[in-house]
């Protein structure tokens, strides 16, 4: 019978957070087997598996009779994984840079990446969310996605430990930990730049049709920002400002604002795949 992924990664995460919280040292001993299976709550089989999974890591090593000690020079490789959910939807090279310095900060302070990539449904991520609280994980860091999530799932888990951060907008009834990129005020800092070096006629792009981007909260928020910072500095605004892919991968984009009789000396693309979009044109 193969043995449960789940019940296997829980007690290797356990070993390799004691080895970090007791800051065990180069040919220090680890408990018994006994120790692990009582404090884990996992069988004896599924120890002694992830002690010798981290053995093959280069973590630990075993001495026949005596059990197992922490390999020399490997202290700072015993990293824990830090759980990170992306879902496909969401990847794009922004979604790459962010990974890239996500991976770094990590990497720093004694973690290792564990990327999870999902579809954007509400199942596939309340059994995602489940199954890494099941493991012993108590922190996981969210790309946010534009679909209706359970808010009482993200609620218990957070009662029960579990800390969530964000990158980019979290669930609007999700009052937990966080780390969110304010939309609107980004928006409305890039506007007011514009504004600052001399330009007054400003259209805002978006590279997705007008229906689709009405149902996605950042791009929403992205144009009030840019509205308010309209207002803001006394220019006139109104709704032909904005434009949106008249059809799937529209070539016309940035004939039809430069023909616009407006007249416009700046554009503000929503996100990096907009931006790119204009300049390929």
């Amino acid at each position: 019978m193969g043995r449960s992924p789940t019940q296997s990664t829980k007690a290797r995460t356990y070993i390799q957070e004691y080895i970090q919280q007791k800051q065990l040292k180069e040919n220090d001993p680890l408990p018994a087997e006994s120790y692990w299976e009582k404090q884990i709550g996992v069988s004896r089989v599924t120890v002694r598996r992830a002690l010798a999974d981290l053995q093959e890591a280069g973590i630990l090593k075993s001495v026949r009779g005596k059990g197992y000690f922490l390999q020399e020079k490997t202290v700072s490789a015993a990293k824990r994984p830090f759980p990170v959910v992306m879902h496909s939807a969401s990847y794009a090279f922004g979604s790459i840079k962010l990974l890239e310095g996500i991976t770094r900060c990590l990497n720093d302070h004694g973690y290792m990446l564990n990327l999870v990539i999902l579809d954007a449904d509400t199942a596939t991520e309340e059994s995602t969310l489940l199954r890494l609280y099941g493991e012993g994980f108590r922190h996981v860091l969210f790309f946010s996605a534009d679909h209706p999530v359970d808010g009482k799932l993200f609620a218990r888990l957070h009662a029960e430990g579990m800390c969530f951060t964000f990158a980019g907008s979290p669930p609007t009834y999700l009052s937990t930990d966080l780390v969110e990129s304010d939309n609107i005020a980004n928006a409305y800092d890039i506007t007011a730049y514009l504004i600052r070096k001399g330009h007054r006629r400003i259209a805002w792009f978006a590279s997705v049709q007008k229906e689709e981007a009405l149902s996605i909260t950042p791009i929403r928020k992205r144009q009030m920002g840019f509205r308010l910072a309209l207002e803001a500095h006394g220019i006139p605004f109104d709704e032909s400002d904005f434009f949106f892919w008249e059809q799937p991968d529209d070539p016309d984009t940035v004939r039809r604002i430069v023909s616009s009789e407006k007249q416009y000396s700046a554009i503000v693309a929503v996100n990096d795949a907009s931006a790119l979009s204009l300049i390929y044109q």
